[in-house]
């Protein structure tokens, strides 16, 4: 029962991260960012 739990919440982070864009935009920012600093 426990391991359903935690099954069930990586399955939806993942599901949040894949449907969300927002995650990536913010790590390429941040990316480009160190390139332009460097």
């Amino acid at each position: 029962m426990l391991v359903d739990c935690l099954n069930w919440r990586i399955e939806n982070d993942i599901d949040k991260i894949l449907s969300k864009p927002i995650i990536p935009a913010e790590f390429y920012r941040s990316v480009r960012d160190s390139q332009l600093i460097g």
